[in-house]
């Protein structure tokens, strides 16, 4: 069996300076633009380039996946969905099991509370209610598995290796 990798990225930090923007038009900050970048820089020191990347449309997210990119020096494949923006974790189960057999490397950029929620009811030790700060923006949580993306489904099979956060970062 091969091990398939999902990682979890927050979008970077936004800005609420313009009152006049939708909550899904804020742009990054300069902090969220530049942790993006660190984080896409350590992903690719440590050999952990997805193979395709499901983003949300809003448009931090979308600049966050500029941001990663350039740091990782590489673009795998993108597809921009609208149901990742403030998606629930039955959205975000959909999406993963909707995947090709064949693919090992997912990364899902999308928001709060919803990756939250998805990262406890996938890694039970994962308690963000108990945790200061426990999934702040920009960070990633990796999830892996022998199993399919197809077949994922949350139980032992499914193993939460590593949760970085900006401040963790060499």
């Amino acid at each position: 069996m091969s091990c398939h990798s999902l990682i979890l990225m927050r979008h970077g930090k936004s800005s609420w300076s313009d009152s006049s923007l939708s909550d899904h038009d804020r742009p990054l900050k300069k902090r969220g633009r530049r942790n993006a970048i660190e984080m896409g820089n350590y992903l690719a020191l440590g050999d952990l380039i997805p193979e395709k990347i499901v983003c949300s449309t809003a448009l931090r997210a979308k600049q966050t996946h500029v941001h990663l990119v350039l740091g990782m020096r590489q673009n795998p494949s993108v597809d921009f969905m609208e149901a990742l923006y403030h998606a629930s974790r039955s959205t975000l189960q959909h999406i993963l099991t909707a995947q090709t057999p064949n693919l090992r490397y997912l990364m899902c950029i999308g928001h709060n509370p919803g990756l939250e929620d998805f990262l406890e009811w996938y890694a039970p030790g994962f308690h963000p209610s108990t945790e200061t700060k426990a999934f702040p923006t920009a960070s990633v949580a990796i999830l892996q598995s022998d199993l399919p993306f197809h077949q994922w489904q949350p139980g032992p099979s499914v193993i939460l290796t590593q949760i970085l956060r900006p401040r963790d970062l060499p």
